[in-house]
């Protein structure tokens, strides 16, 4: 199987894709900007997988059109004219963007994002914006050297402003607010590996998130608005990367990934199965912590005997939803991981269940 959805709509229809193909729920929509060679690649998992032939992350501008990251480029997708136009080629020396952040819920039809990938050459990194009105912009640049890159944006709707997320190493890793025109930026919490983090949620109190450490043991803290440092929650055991905020909490997945690459031997770092050290077993944990600070572990699953750098890390991505306060199940991509690879699988959150879908029936 090669299904990933990708965003769940206002009327609870899923963009999913398959393969090379872009559907909504069983209605087949287009075909994704890939060429021959790629198109048909798509098709058989393993390469589908090496490659990074699926999208990456979709959300949504406005009513009829999405952003849509994949292959180092980031498209419009208008529907229902089922129509891709290539908005911006990513920066070189940057990969995909990790995530993109919309304020459509918020009464504002905008996209933004950061760059995101190794900049070994530290450079400034961008945070962008787009709208319909002035199309991409420059919201604000971190100067060169100051930060790795962007791992994700979140807006605190409590205090009108936006977190920004960005790694890796020490001084480069933390947390900023940024007024929501960019006008000022500064640190939040900055400095720390336990400032590191991709998934987040401003909650009323204070900003709940979880940390993407490799090296140190990683964990889920609450810092309380108007406290110095955060409050540790609980250790959990492996980085967290892909994630999301639903019913009043925040849903997330543990990654299994390799110990950090070697440039003196990147292609063996390919094949590496060592796991980094804050990685504590191959397991990857789907874990909800509701806004009381609650925490469940709905289920685990185990990564599969590919190499995690060539073949991917073992993940549960989540798609973009866009009623994220209003569901009562959600469906969810397993990355690399045994039995679930490349299939749909339905978590319930009434219960607290996890069960794969019938693919044909997607």
């Amino acid at each position: 199987m090669n299904n990933k959805v990708l965003y769940i709509r206002k009327d609870k229809k899923n963009f999913i894709c398959k393969g090379h193909r872009l559907f909504l729920d069983q209605n087949e929509i287009i075909d994704i900007p890939l060429n021959r060679w790629k198109k048909y690649i798509a098709n058989i998992r393993l390469f589908n997988r090496i490659f990074r032939l699926q999208p990456r992350c979709m959300t949504i501008l406005n009513n009829n059109t999405y952003l849509i990251v994949f292959q180092k480029h980031i498209y419009i997708f208008f529907f229902p004219e089922k129509r891709f136009i290539e908005a911006i080629p990513v920066r070189k020396g940057f990969g995909n963007p990790l995530h993109l952040c919309s304020t459509y819920y918020n009464g504002k039809a905008e996209v933004l994002w950061g760059d995101y990938g190794h900049n070994d050459h530290h450079l400034p990194v961008n945070i962008y914006r787009y709208n319909d009105t002035e199309g991409i912009q420059t919201a604000y640049t971190f100067p060169a050297g100051s930060i790795r890159h962007i791992h994700n944006i979140v807006y605190d709707q409590y205090h009108n402003r936006y977190f920004i997320f960005t790694g890796d190493f020490e001084k480069q890793s933390g947390i900023y607010t940024a007024s929501t025109n960019f006008s000022e930026v500064k640190p939040y919490l900055t400095g720390k590996q336990d400032y590191r983090c991709v998934i987040g949620r401003a909650l009323p109190n204070g900003l709940l998130y979880a940390t993407d450490a490799v090296m140190q043991p990683n964990h889920i803290f609450f810092k309380e608005y108007g406290q110095q440092v955060p409050k540790m929650l609980c250790e959990i055991n492996g980085s967290v990367i892909y994630g999301t905020p639903i019913n009043d909490g925040l849903l997330i997945s543990t990654t299994v990934e390799p110990y950090p690459s070697i440039p003196k031997y990147k292609i063996l770092s390919m094949f590496d199965y060592r796991l980094g050290k804050g990685i504590k077993s191959r397991d990857t944990d789907i874990i909800y912590i509701s806004k009381e600070l609650q925490i469940t572990h709905i289920y685990r699953l185990h990564k599969d005997a590919w190499p995690m750098r060539l073949c991917q890390y073992g993940q549960v991505e989540f798609p973009e939803i866009y009623c994220a306060d209003e569901q009562t199940s959600i469906l969810c991509s397993p990355m690399s991981l045994k039995k679930y690879d490349g299939k749909i699988c339905k978590i319930d959150l009434e219960n607290f269940s996890f069960s794969p879908i019938n693919q044909n029936s997607l």
